[in-house]
């Protein structure tokens, strides 16, 4: 009877095995009936949703979704839902979303709570198999974002990848919509990328401006810009951070600032800073890696933190072209010491900014308040806010630069 069973078992697994394995796969014949999403843009305004949508035909072998040589779709609806019914009406087809790359929402969208939570129930809903899609907000017209003239590749993969690196350079953090829609639901912070685009024009006149001297001009070059080619074209560049809580846009940080921010989070993605020495000219430092402690204690009723930041540093550059050996162990010590004096500075600026003026908790205060001092968070969690504007902190920087290009320093 053992036997028997053991059979049985053996016959019908593989074909159980099969129809789970099968049973979400699309064949071939049905996905070219649909139109495959690259990227999804949405707007808001005079409580209508412009929906954008970036697609590829399977079965007219082109990048664009219909006749016409717009490579991006528009509709609109005072729902997303009626807005994406539209886009299968003009398409022909129904939609696919799995394929997506990204998800690009207009400042518009997350300046309106309601709109905003509306997009992000849509999203959850409708990207059922793609938690780990990118998004990205738009200051500009996300349709031209997402329609950018890019000849070498597509916008999307463009944008996924721009995004993908400006992290890995250690300007931003990306998000993806699990984060997105964890955030929405639990009303915590967060920091999305942001996105533009400028003509080929406009770049040429800000590295005009940059040759002269306009320290404007001069940004940017390492945060992942992506060019298209000739007068017409566009590029695409991560500019900082569209800050979120509560389900609304709070504030913008700009690029400059979020790297100094990523430095706190303590992760291993690579950042580059400048430093001006009166004596040594200026140099270029990299990170090799980098530790953050943080320690919460009630001072006056009032929560106060205590930042431990330990960061390593090799230098790259120097703008007078001294060599490492030529610093004596002098001159490390006190380019080491400037540099924890700028870091300073910089990370304190960036707090006030979170905490005061925009009151997002990005560092995870609360969350040290609620596990170390939860009787104190319990019976202030109603005024938070006001609480979170009102904390101190104190701010401790030992960079040790290491790995260094030469000989041992001189003794003096």
């Amino acid at each position: 009877m053992g036997l028997k069973k053991n059979i049985i078992f053996r016959l019908i697994l593989p074909c159980l095995i099969l129809i789970i394995t099968c049973s979400s796969c699309m064949p071939i014949i049905e996905l070219n009936k649909r139109g495959l999403i690259l990227s999804f843009a949405v707007d808001y305004k005079d409580k209508v949703f412009d929906v954008y949508i970036e697609m590829f035909n399977p079965s007219g072998g082109k990048e664009n979704i219909s006749n016409n040589d717009d490579p991006v779709i528009h509709s609109q609806g005072t729902t997303l839902m009626e807005a994406m019914k539209k886009v299968c009406i003009k398409n022909e087809k129904k939609v696919y979303y799995r394929v997506n790359n990204l998800i690009l929402i207009s400042r518009s969208v997350i300046e309106n709570k309601n709109a905003f939570k509306q997009t992000v129930d849509f999203l959850n809903k409708t990207y059922t198999y793609g938690p780990n899609i990118i998004v990205a907000v738009s200051f500009d017209n996300p349709g031209k974002i997402i329609g950018a003239d890019i000849q070498s590749s597509t916008p999307s993969n463009v944008l996924k990848d721009m995004i993908d690196n400006a992290e890995k350079n250690g300007f931003i953090q990306k998000v993806h919509l699990s984060e997105l829609v964890d955030s929405v639901s639990s009303d915590t912070s967060l920091a999305i990328p942001v996105v533009s685009n400028i003509t080929e024009k406009d770049r040429h006149e800000k590295e005009d401006k940059a040759q002269k001297g306009d320290a404007a001009g001069k940004k940017g070059e390492a945060q992942g810009d992506v060019s298209g080619k000739g007068d017409g074209s566009e590029t695409l560049k991560v500019i900082g951070a569209a800050l979120i809580k509560d389900a609304k846009y709070q504030g913008f940080l700009p690029i400059e600032k979020m790297k100094y921010l990523q430095v706190l989070s303590s992760g291993k993605n690579e950042s580059s800073f400048n430093l001006t020495h009166k004596k040594f000219g200026t140099f270029s430092f990299m990170t090799l890696d980098r530790s953050t402690k943080i320690k919460s204690k009630i001072i006056n009723d009032i929560p106060h933190f205590d930042i431990y930041l330990n960061i390593r540093l090799s230098m790259i550059e120097n703008t007078k072209g001294m060599q490492l050996k030529d610093f004596s162990k002098k001159d490390i010590k006190a380019l080491e010491a400037l540099q924890n004096s700028s870091f300073k500075k910089a990370i304190s600026e960036i707090l006030d900014d979170l905490l005061i003026n925009y009151k997002v908790d990005l560092l995870q205060f609360t969350q040290h308040i609620r596990r170390d001092h939860y009787g104190y968070w319990a019976k202030n969690k109603q005024q938070w806010d006001k609480i979170l504007s009102k904390m101190t902190y104190s701010i401790n920087v030992n960079s040790t630069i290491d790995h260094l290009p030469m000989e041992h320093p001189k003794e003096y």
